[in-house]
């Protein structure tokens, strides 16, 4: 799980949008407070394409626990 978590972040800080797409399934639905929701694998991809246009992404993370539902 820490595995692919860490390859979630390290796409991120990359700008990498095939990786970032990986960590999600073909009907994941992002949500973040202020922009339109997007459902789907080419709304996402939009919304991550557009991301990396506007952001850099520079993160470092601890995992204290994993929960799987």
């Amino acid at each position: 799980m820490q595995a692919t978590v860490a390859a979630y972040f390290s796409a991120l800080d990359k700008a990498d949008l095939d990786g970032a797409m990986a960590a999600f399934t073909s009907d994941a639905v992002l949500t973040l407070q202020g922009l339109e929701t997007a459902k789907g694998t080419a709304q996402l991809r939009k919304a991550y394409a557009d991301a990396f246009k506007a952001l850099r992404f520079a993160s470092t993370h601890t995992y204290d626990e994993v929960r799987v539902y």
